[in-house]
């Protein structure tokens, strides 16, 4: 059965015969294999193979489905690749799963993406074979094809064939195809390319085991993307290796968290480039662990921002590590990573990095610690510049040791500043040596000097300090310690001005050397003081020149001299030529002649000797007279001897008085002869007691006087000069040698002072002659004493009458001892005359028992003298009737130390009238318990001048009770007792007590004047009603500390009135300040309402915490507005709630707390008003709570500043927007506002919140729209996406829109032109297909939408299709479609391209016509081939001439056609020869030399025609002939 008749035979008979190897198979058509039916499955899979890919392509779906396993495997490529849609849709998993490798690779791309799921699920992979399904094959997969594949399959894909998928396949990978795995191995995610993992999601990343992201390489970890680095989880980053760190760019890095930053291994930290640790941010630097930057290395370290690293970081890395850091990194360091640095961490840094720390503005010089400072190695101090020494604080100068001081070179030293210099302290000085003392400037020593430490330099490196800062020490040598002055060289002690000798102390003087005190000068010392010239040792003063000491005791007057000034051990330990130098010894003070030895007296020069004064000679000392010799008692001039006192006269030896002459002797002092010895009055001669006078007769001793024993010596005494005690050691026989006529003129103190053994010697004539009168002197008979007139008259005392007939000359004559022995009976008897006629000191010797019993007449007879002669004794003893016969003017007359004799008893019984006369100086000397005597009924006679001459003391002894004296004072003394007048610092009614307060009356209240005065003990015993009763201005002087002083009981007393609203105004604003809380407490709400402005700004801040319910509502406006900050935070929580109206208006809102804010209630938001809100701070803002923003108005909204807006959160947000006012709240947002919202804030709102916003203020900026949903963006309408910045909408966010997305639909045309590239490469055709014009959209960022994309659109269901009236093109406009690349059609159908870009349809070239082939009368074997080429062109506005495949109609496909190896392709025999054709269009006709040659000269039209056709990408052209013209001839024979 030959194969041209198969397709004529019937049916029944094809089948029938189907299974015969005698059917031509291969020549069957299509409905050949439709008629075989069910039977196409029992067809042998040889035969099955040779049936025309066309005619197989006739099969139904059920047949296809009926296919069996061999069959399928059976199945050429060219067959596979005719199969429809349906056909391959039919088959089962299992029969596409018998699909070869080769097989699956003839599919084309239509075939595959109309394939399910199912179906690719089931091909078969297998990397270990060598035929591999192509990348064609997979890159033609969809979305869901490929997310159909198996982790088997997965694990079955080379390399190659991972790298074949295009980004969109791979960004549709699943997680679990991600992360498939057989047999201890993971899917290789190290074959994709950079633009695959570009694609992958931060979803698909974040899913990868860590396994896998160890093999990625340098270009995948780049393309990783900074977008989707931050999908990596800890692990994940952990994982990483140091290599695969190191790959990171700088804007993954920069992407990177704080996590994910900490999670690099310490391994993997030493991957990342100094670059990139340069890139870090802030806190991305901080992220680092300790373990991590103890991990970095020197280019690490020189790359980063070490300013980024914290204080607990800075404080962690190595000290190894801190060398490693550039000069200029340190130098970067802020003062708080210098202030977090270890000791050992500073001792790491190297000279140049320490040359490096920064000084000036935020200096780190200047933030070293102490502990730091002092912890700076040798090495590093010393190569501290000197603008950095220069930078150092006095305290970080004071933290320098002494043995870094000493490290120190003379331009460091030199370079310290005046604060610098006087930071030193004791303990450094302790430590410098002299070298580094030596260094310091004139100016710096001067400095140094003010801070008082020179004291602490060792004695040892004294000698350090220049002769010229010596010199310039002035009064502060004073500092210098005594070894330090020791230790000063000869040419520094010879610098020491007089100033600085003149502040030595005597320690330091006393230390000057024998060596030293050699060559001082007289200059240097001119101005000691004596006890610095006293200091000076024995030793160093003998050493001093002998023109030292002519100048110091040169002189004109004895303050001149300071020689005066010399110890008596100085003076003693002098030289004899010191002592002969002395210059003017006339001058010499008497301490300085008490020092001088005997020794050194004897052998002073004569004109020494006689220069010396009467005052000098005053001061010799009694061993210095004792050792005088008889010359130099003879030197002395009669001027000095005079004033030779009479101690000194006793010490004279006899030796020595012999010496003196007759005119030494009559001027000596008449006080010598008091110290005359009874030895010495012995041998005075008559003449020389003849002209002893009356004074120097007074001046004898009794026991001298004994010395005089003749009548020579007694005849010339002058007895005028005897005084008593020497009257009374007169013998009687002495007396008797006087004579009657000396007796008779001796006076009455010599009369008293006579012995009664010597007086009853007396001739009765003697007595007798005794005279009186008024001259105390002369009146022998007042003289007498009692035991001389006993001793005269005898033992008989005088009766009544001698005393009544004694005249009142006699009496008062009389000795008061004499009157006390009369008695109270005789005293009686005495006249009122007699008894006046006393004098004073008669009555006070009257004795008490005399006083107790005078008669009524002697005491209303006693006078101012008789009362003033009272003594205490007598005063007690008066009865109290006599006390009330004294007549008030009497009771003036008593003193005021009389006063205080009269006993309490006395004082109560005075009247009124009695008190009333008494004197201010009375009542000041009155006793305590007197004044507690005085009586109510007394009190109306007491005066000012009385009551405030008491004492505090005098005042608390006042009665207090209602009939006590205190309330009986008149207002007028209350007055005069509150006022404090002249030094006194308080009232004297401060000293009332308690009881004695609380028993003020109203009156009296209201009578305190310096009420500021009155101690706080005192106002605390006032009761309520007293302090309601002071007057305003009373109240307005209280001070803080009495106000302070109050009682909670004063201020609200459990019954009767409470301390008034008036009292509390009227306390001044200082005094206020002195108020408690439990004070505060205790007052009334309508006392606290009461309070003024001036007041409350100066209430404590705890009062305010203290208020109560009723307080808080009573506190107004002004009150809450004059509060200061502090007190405006002190008001509690609950406190803040419960204000209203008004009070909200007043509130200072700027200084309220974050806690108070959000406490403010929705109503009390809304009472704040706009004003107020505006003041709001971010903080408080922030604060304000969930219920509270409810209360925000539009008009409030509006005036809170933009830069504030980024404090609300997103549940104030969204319970703003909850709000039934939200609508007009929202639209009062500015676009400043709106563009202050946090993000989160943004991403809380829905979108019906976001369309509330004025599209004039929905301005979002670019990190705000980042951060939007799509169901937010879907949800805006179509002015507020319009509002949007559509261009700064992310890929991401784009992508889950959706395919019916409302938000695209609603782009106007001037928004869709700012889409990116990047946004439109992730859109789906559903999406584009929202677009109202696409045309609109920008040409160079449609570049980036990709082949899928086009692909997808292309399609008829997006209602772009080729088979629609607006077509793809129509779409995108011309301009656009045109403009699309090769790359970006790639996937499209032939059908689908020239829809989308019709130019782009090739058309054939010119084809040559005269390719002929001419017979020739000879019999040829063979012809000349007809070569030329075809060429093609597209119809773009720059045509396309390249890259065009040619085919040639009806060409074999089955056998190769080249011939003679040169390439040819394709073939087709013509009736005159065969064209052979490459695909690029190269022909050669070959003549068939036979054929040809049988024409004859008759045959002149003959021609082959060939069907040629130009393609590009699938696209042909249309059908061109290209005509090889053959001519016959004739061939003649020979």
């Amino acid at each position: 059965m030959s194969g041209l008749t198969v397709h004529k035979i019937s049916a029944p008979t094809l089948l029938k015969a189907a299974a015969a190897p005698a059917v031509a198979y291969e020549d069957m058509t299509d409905a050949d294999v439709l008629a075989l039916g069910k039977s196409l499955a029992d067809v042998s899979a040889d035969n099955l193979a040779k049936i025309a890919p066309e005619a197989l392509a006739g099969m139904s779906i059920s047949q296809a489905k009926s296919l069996k396993v061999n069959q399928i495997k059976a199945l050429t490529s060219d067959q596979i690749g005719a199969l429809t849609a349906g056909q391959l849709n039919g088959f089962s998993a299992g029969q596409m799963g018998a699909f070869s490798a080769k097989q699956i690779n003839a599919l084309t791309s239509t075939q595959i993406q109309d394939m399910n799921a199912a179906q690719v699920a089931a091909f078969k992979l297998d990397k270990t074979s060598e035929d591999q399904v192509s990348s064609d094959v997979l890159g033609a997969l969809n979305t869901a094809q490929i997310q159909a594949l198996t982790t088997d399959q997965m694990m079955n894909l080379i390399d190659a064939q991972i790298q074949a998928l295009s980004d969109t396949q791979v960004s549709a990978l699943k997680a679990t195809q991600l992360t498939a795995s057989a047999g201890g191995s993971y899917f290789n995610v190290a074959a994709f390319s950079a633009s695959q993992v570009t694609a992958l999601s931060s979803t698909q990343l974040g899913a990868l085991k860590t396994d896998q992201l160890k093999t990625l390489g340098e270009d995948q970890i780049v393309a990783i993307g900074s977008s989707d680095i931050k999908g990596l989880s800890a692990a994940q980053v952990g994982a990483l290796s140091a290599q695969q760190v190191g790959y990171l760019d700088a804007d993954e890095v920069g992407a990177l968290s704080a996590t994910q930053i900490a999670a690099i291994s310490t391994d993997a930290v030493a991957g990342l480039s100094p670059d990139q640790l340069g890139a870090f941010s802030s806190k991305q630097t901080q992220a680092l662990s300790d373990a991590q930057i103890a991990q970095l290395g020197q280019d690490q370290l020189q790359g980063m921002k070490v300013q980024d690293l914290s204080t607990k970081q800075i404080s962690a890395i190595k000290s190894s590590q801190i060398a490693m850091f550039d000069p200029t990194q340190v130098a970067a360091f802020t003062v708080d990573q210098i202030k977090a640095l270890k000791v050992p961490q500073l001792q790491a840094f190297t000279a140049d990095q320490v040359s490096a720390m920064t000084v000036g503005d935020n200096s780190q010089i200047a933030t070293l610690s102490d502990k730091q400072i002092a912890g700076l190695k040798d090495t590093q101090i010393a190569g501290l510049t000197a603008a950095q020494l220069g930078a150092f604080s006095a305290v970080q100068v004071g933290a320098l040791s002494a043995k870094q001081i000493n490290l120190l070179n003379e331009e460091q030293m030199n370079g310290l500043g005046e604060d610098q210099i006087k930071a030193l302290t004791k303990v450094q000085m302790t430590g410098i040596d002299a070298d580094h003392l030596g260094m310091l400037t004139t100016t710096q020593f001067d400095n140094l000097k003010t801070t008082k430490v020179l004291a602490s330099v060792r004695a040892s490196e004294i000698k350090g300090i220049s002769d010229d800062n010596i010199a310039g020490l002035g009064e502060d040598a004073a500092q210098l310690t005594a070894a330090q002055v020791a230790g000063l060289q000869t040419s520094q002690i010879t610098s020491l001005t007089n100033d600085s000798f003149k502040a030595m102390s005597a320690a330091q003087i006393g230390a000057i050397t024998a060596g030293q005190a050699e060559n001082l000068a007289a200059a240097q010392l001119s101005d000691l003081t004596d006890k610095q010239i006293q200091a000076f040792k024995t030793t160093a003063l003998q050493k001093f020149q002998t023109d030292v000491i002519e100048t110091m005791s040169t002189g004109g007057d004895a303050s001149s001299l300071q020689v005066n000034l010399f110890s008596a051990g100085q003076w003693a330990a002098l030289g004899t030529d010191q002592i002969q130098a002395l210059k003017n010894v006339e001058n010499l003070n008497t301490n300085s002649i008490k020092s001088l030895k005997a020794t050194q007296l004897n052998n002073m020069l004569d004109t020494q000797v006689g220069a010396l004064t009467g005052d000098q000679l005053t001061a010799f000392a009694a061993p210095q007279l004792a050792a005088l010799n008889a010359t130099f008692v003879s030197e002395i001039s009669t001027d000095a001897i005079s004033k030779l006192t009479a101690t000194q006269f006793k010490s004279l030896t006899p030796d020595a008085l012999t010496g003196l002459t007759a005119a030494q002797v009559g001027a000596l002092d008449t006080s010598v002869f008091g110290v005359m010895t009874k030895a010495q009055a012995e041998v005075l001669t008559g003449e020389q007691v003849a002209g002893i006078t009356a004074e120097q007769v007074a001046l004898i001793k009794p026991d001298a006087l004994k010395g005089f024993t003749t009548e020579d010596q007694l005849s010339q005494l002058n007895v005028a000069g005897l005084g008593k005690a020497q009257m009374a050691s007169l013998t009687g026989d002495q007396l008797s040698l006087m004579g009657a006529d000396q007796v008779a003129n001796l006076s009455a103190d010599q009369i008293a002072a006579i012995s009664t053994s010597a007086i009853v010697k007396m001739t009765a004539d003697e007595v007798a002659a005794l005279k009186t009168g008024d001259n105390s002197s002369v009146n022998q008979m007042a003289a007498l004493t009692t035991a001389q007139i006993s001793a005269i008259a005898g033992a008989t005392a005088q009766n009544a009458a001698w005393l009544g007939a004694l005249s009142e000359t006699q009496i008062s004559a009389m000795d008061g001892k004499d009157l006390a022995a009369l008695g109270k009976n005789g005293l009686n008897l005495l006249s009122a005359e007699q008894f006046v006629a006393m004098s004073g000191d008669q009555v006070k010797a009257l004795s008490t028992t005399q006083i107790n019993g005078l008669s009524d007449g002697l005491v209303k007879a006693m006078g101012e003298e008789e009362i003033h002669a009272l003594t205490g004794a007598q005063i007690k003893s008066l009865t109290i009737d006599e006390i009330q016969q004294f007549d008030p003017e009497q009771i003036a007359l008593f003193t005021d130390t009389q006063i205080p004799q009269l006993s309490a008893q006395q004082i109560g019984a005075l009247s009124a009238d009695q008190v009333a006369v008494m004197s201010k100086e009375q009542f000041a000397a009155m006793t305590n318990a007197q004044v507690g005597a005085l009586t109510s009924d007394q009190a109306p006679g007491f005066t000012v001048d009385q009551i405030t001459a008491l004492n505090t003391k005098q005042l608390t002894a006042l009665t207090s009770g209602s009939s006590g004296v205190v309330a009986h004072l008149d207002a007028d003394i209350v007055v005069a007792l509150s006022t404090t007048s002249g030094s006194d610092t308080e009232p004297k009614i401060n000293a009332f007590k308690a009881d004695q307060w609380t028993s003020l009356t109203t009156d009296q209240i209201k009578s305190l004047v310096d009420v500021d005065k009155i101690s706080n003990k005192n106002i605390a015993s006032l009761s309520t009603t007293q302090l309601n009763d002071l007057e305003s201005t009373q109240v307005a002087k209280l001070t803080e500390v009495q106000v302070g002083k109050l009682t909670v009981t004063q201020i609200n007393p459990s019954s009767g009135n409470k301390l008034s609203d008036d009292f509390f105004a009227a306390i001044s604003t200082d005094a206020i300040k002195g108020l408690t809380a439990a004070q505060f407490k205790a007052m009334t709400d309508t006392a606290v309402g009461a309070l003024t402005v001036d007041q409350v700004p100066n209430l404590k801040k705890e009062l305010l915490a203290a208020l109560s319910q009723a307080q808080t509502e009573k506190l107004t406006s002004a009150q809450l507005t004059a509060l200061k900050p502090e007190q405006t935070q002190a008001i509690k929580t609950d406190q803040i709630a419960l204000l209203a109206g008004d009070q909200l208006t007043g509130l200072n809102v700027t200084d309220l707390t974050t806690k108070q804010v959000t406490a403010l209630t929705q109503s009390q938001i809304t009472g704040l008003g706009a004003d107020q809100i505006a003041k709001f701070s971010a903080e408080q803002i922030k604060a304000i709570s969930e219920d509270g923003v409810k209360g925000l108005t539009a008009d409030e909204i509006g005036q809170i500043a933009a830069d504030k807006m980024a404090s609300i959160t997103a549940k104030q947000i969204v319970s703003m927007a909850a709000q039934s006012t939200s609508t007009d709240v929202f639209a009062a947002f500015s676009a400043d506002q709106v563009k202050g919202l946090d993000t989160k804030v943004i991403k809380a709102l829905s979108a019906t919140d976001l369309n509330k916003f004025t599209t004039a203020s929905f301005l979002l900026s670019d990190t705000q729209i980042g951060v939007l949903t799509a169901s937010q963006v879907n949800g805006l309408d179509a002015d507020h996406v319009n509002a949007l910045a559509v261009d700064k909408l992310s890929a991401k966010l784009i992508k889950a829109l959706g395919d019916s997305s409302a938000a695209l639909a609603k782009i106007n045309n001037t928004n869709a032109a700012k889409l990116t590239g990047d946004q439109l490469k992730v859109m789906t055709a559903g999406q584009f297909k929202q677009l109202t014009d696409p045309s609109k959209l920008d040409t160079t960022a449609v570049g980036s939408i990709t082949p899928t994309q086009l692909k997808a659109l292309a399609s008829a269901d997006t209602g772009w299709g080729i088979g629609d009236t607006a077509g793809i093109r129509a779409k995108f406009g011309d301009a656009i479609s045109d403009a699309f690349t090769d790359a970006q059609t790639a996937k499209l159908s032939p059908a689908e391209l020239v829809a989308l870009q019709p130019k782009m349809k090739p058309v054939l070239g010119t084809i040559p016509t005269d390719g002929a082939v001419a017979d020739t009368s000879a019999v040829d074997t063979s012809f000349a081939d007809v070569t030329g080429t075809l060429t093609a062109a597209d119809t773009k506005d720059t045509p396309t001439t390249t890259g065009f495949t040619f085919k040639l109609t009806g060409s074999s496909t089955t056998r190769d056609a080249t011939i003679s190896g040169e390439g040819f392709t394709l073939s087709k025999a013509g009736t005159y020869g065969t064209l052979y054709m490459k695909t690029s269009g190269e022909y050669k006709y070959v003549a068939n030399a036979a054929v040809v040659d049988a024409l004859t000269a008759a045959d002149t039209d003959k021609k082959d025609e060939f069907t040629v056709v130009a393609s590009m990408r699938g696209v042909d052209s249309e059908a061109g002939t290209l005509t090889i013209n053959v001519t016959g001839e004739d061939e003649v024979t020979s």
